[in-house]
């Protein structure tokens, strides 16, 4: 769900994402158990997102966006039968700035961001078996440079664009 309100050149837009996730496994008899195994598990997460919008001039806007997500806590499918269902689902927090615009056949783009991630999901070997816990964090930023050109007055269709992007 979202909500944009428009304020002259600015455009502010609130919503959040709503995710279910759930995994039902029936599990044959092999040389873990000698009988047939069935395995639930649900998780689940309201995802806020903000975004707001300037239109600076006619072909230059500027944005800034945050969003968050999430990832169950479910792991590979072989070790789902013996999971922790106490463990934390993966969460990813982003947040981004950056300058769109273009000038006559010429359009691109400028962005810086920063994506946060904890409580990832590591598999450790326990006693012949994986034990999934959470652990560690993540952080990655950067920034993209997208430029593309349109060569329609060539040739219908006709377009090129180059890309460049650096992550830490």
């Amino acid at each position: 769900a979202q909500a944009d309100l428009d304020i002259g050149a600015i455009t502010l837009s609130a919503g959040a994402r709503f995710d279910v996730f759930e995994r039902d496994v029936v599990y044959a008899p092999d040389f873990n158990a000698t009988a047939e195994q069935q395995v639930r598990d649900k998780d689940q997460r309201l995802s806020p997102k903000l975004s707001a919008r300037w239109r600076i001039a006619p072909d230059l806007t500027a944005y800034a966006a945050y969003g968050e997500g999430f990832s169950p806590g479910f792991g590979p499918l072989w070790s789902f039968r013996s999971r922790d269902t106490g463990l934390a689902p993966e969460l990813a927090e982003n947040v981004e700035a950056g300058l769109k615009g273009g000038i006559g056949p010429l359009s691109g783009s400028v962005t810086l961001y920063q994506l946060k991630r904890q409580d990832l999901l590591q598999l450790l070997p326990v006693g012949g078996t994986a034990r999934t816990i959470n652990t560690g964090r993540q952080r990655s930023r950067g920034a993209e440079v997208e430029l593309a050109l349109d060569l329609e007055a060539m040739l219908p269709g006709l377009s090129v664009g180059a890309t460049y992007g650096l992550t830490d």
